[in-house]
């Protein structure tokens, strides 16, 4: 239950996070009097999409990278695709009829639509390419910096998640459990873990790959926990580390900060340590509830801010306050719609694409 809690709260505050910022209102809620709200709603998804990766790796024992990379791909690109379609739809409206910033108009475009499409959006080039010459004497990528398409400005940490779910996944599933490793092995390893790599301490993002694995600890730490705990009082420490981590980024303004990180981490781990054997009808029942509205939470990351640059340009209301809560709606029924189009078939197509490519499960 506190998962889906963490997912509905973390979509709805990208994406008011995002509106706000970009109908300046509540200055106070952003720098410099503290942390960007959509830049800590980015951190709750990294730390729960680490969490759910360990624990799914970890629960499926005959899980190959095939049926791993298959089963990414299937969640990621049935969301994507779609979305992608639905963004030039509004770009091109807001383009031909209304006030399109000029600073999206350089992204708007169909080899920068292509790259996000190969992923290939913010990535870290300049590294890239200084590890492949230094190593093999070759720039590995030929081409100047990508970013996101348009006006879907969160597309780059999708970018990002992609890699990180290559470079977990070929480590855990080949260069782990494989008895013996081939060249082939290692070079492959060697090209997914590049942009994962660079995230650890650096990159935009400040360091996703660590806040992800810091997701995965708290699951590992989770799975070999055992005994009754208080429950109040494993609440109260998870209250306490989390209002340690808000206190403690107050100077800096920045929720990318490791240490914050670190103690949200913390924070998660407690509270699902004093949620781990409540399975009442009450929480089961709100667990029911709460996967009905983060169903489409991908979609609603993924769109929220076209939807958001478009309305703002089409109502021009004195009310920013009335703006804000028609974004906010708005968002959420057009990606509860295009929910129905893409995300909702991602089982499906990851069972089709398993048949296709003849992956035994067996």
């Amino acid at each position: 239950m506190l998962i889906n809690i963490l997912r509905l709260f973390a979509a709805e505050m990208v994406l008011f996070g995002h509106s706000i910022r970009y109908l300046d209102l509540f200055p106070r809620l952003n720098p410099p009097y503290m942390g960007a709200i959509e830049n800590f709603s980015v951190i709750i998804l990294f730390v729960i999409s680490g969490f759910l990766i360990f624990y799914s790796l970890d629960k499926k024992k005959d899980m190959t990278f095939k049926s791993f990379f298959l089963n990414r791909f299937s969640r990621i690109y049935s969301a994507l695709i779609p979305c992608l379609i639905l963004i030039v739809l509004l770009d091109f409206i807001n383009l031909k009829y209304f006030n399109y910033q000029l600073k999206y108009q350089n992204a708007f475009n169909f080899k920068t639509l292509l790259g996000n499409i190969f992923m290939l959006q913010d990535l870290p080039i300049r590294t890239i390419n200084g590890v492949t010459l230094k190593i093999f004497n070759f720039n590995l990528l030929n081409f100047n910096n990508l970013t996101s398409f348009g006006s879907a400005r969160p597309l780059w940490t999708v970018a990002i998640e992609w890699y990180i779910y290559l470079f977990y996944g070929y480590f855990y599933l080949i260069m782990i459990k494989k008895k013996k490793l081939n060249i082939s092995n290692w070079v492959i390893f060697f090209l997914v873990s590049i942009v994962p790599l660079s995230n650890v301490i650096t990159g935009r993002g400040n360091g996703l790959l660590l806040y992800w694995l810091a997701g995965g600890t708290v699951f590992y730490l989770i799975k070999n926990i055992s005994g009754k705990f208080n429950v109040q009082v494993f609440i109260f420490l998870g209250l306490l580390s989390f209002c340690f981590a808000f206190l403690d980024t107050l100077p800096i303004a920045d929720y990318y900060d490791t240490k914050f990180v670190l103690l949200f981490s913390l924070s998660f781990f407690l509270f699902l340590v004093a949620f781990k054997d409540n399975e009442s009808k009450l929480v089961i029942k709100t667990n029911k509830i709460l996967k009905k509205f983060t169903k489409y939470s991908y979609t609603l990351y993924l769109i929220h801010y076209s939807i958001i640059d478009l309305l703002v340009q089409i109502l021009k209301a004195e009310n920013k306050y009335i703006v804000l809560v028609i974004c906010i709606i708005t968002s959420n029924i057009v990606a509860l719609i295009m929910y129905g189009f893409g995300e909702k078939y991602s089982g499906i197509i990851n069972i089709k694409l398993n048949k296709i490519f003849l992956i035994d499960k067996t």
